[in-house]
């Protein structure tokens, strides 16, 4: 079973009774993780999101290519049995002892020390990305909103015999509807109506692209 860790400083404030909801990109929760050296931080443990939709957006005459990704997934995971409620119980101590740690004049999340606290047998850690990130919201044609994520990240993978180091600057940019109907547990989405919205996105897109790019 593989979970995610997704934790997140400096979020802006929500409205007056939901300071704890977290981000729209937050899918398939499976519990809340109380970070106790670090109370100005939020993070949950998390299924991996399933991508329904993948593609490559090849734009002529531009040195710019995109690539658009469509995932879907809950926000809260409900059918848990005892042995994933359990799994997640362990985890989530554990991970509640994680710490900001000053590396290279930068701050980074890691694990707990082993000396006070070892990693839970059976347990390992095989995936490690930190971003900082900049939000902007804006609206295209129709009222059309999207909200734009400028992200420079860093981070490895491993196979449990090396690791992998990763570095990427990149733009992400999220139709709020889509996002709103991949869910919603109210809202019965098809794959008909996600692509009907897909030259709203495009023309978006573009726009952006211009507006970014064509000075340079």
């Amino acid at each position: 079973r593989n979970v995610r860790l997704k934790a997140w400083k400096g979020l802006r404030p929500g409205p007056p009774g939901i300071d704890d909801q977290p981000p729209d990109e937050v899918k398939n929760i499976l519990t809340p993780v109380v970070l106790q050296a670090e109370k100005d931080m939020k993070a949950w443990i998390c299924y991996p999101s399933v991508t329904v939709l993948r593609g490559e957006i090849m734009t002529p005459n531009s040195p710019y290519d995109c690539r658009i990704k469509l995932r879907t997934g809950c926000r809260y995971v409900t059918d848990k049995d005892s042995v994933c409620l359990e799994e997640d119980a362990i985890l989530s101590d554990y991970l509640s002892h994680c710490k900001l740690v000053k590396k290279d004049d930068k701050m980074t999340l890691c694990l707990p020390n082993e000396e006070d606290h070892k990693i839970p047998e059976g347990f390992g850690c095989i995936f490690y990305r930190e971003a900082k990130e900049k939000i902007f919201s804006a609206t295209g044609d129709e009222e059309e909103r999207f909200t734009v994520i400028v992200l420079d990240e860093k981070g490895w993978d491993s196979d449990s015999t090396e690791k992998r180091e990763q570095k990427q600057f990149g733009i992400r940019v999220v139709m709020n509807s889509w996002s709103e109907s991949l869910l919603s547990p109210e809202q019965d989405w098809t794959p008909e109506e996600v692509v009907a919205r897909l030259d709203k996105y495009m023309d978006f897109l573009s726009s952006l692209k211009n507006y970014l790019f064509d000075d340079f």
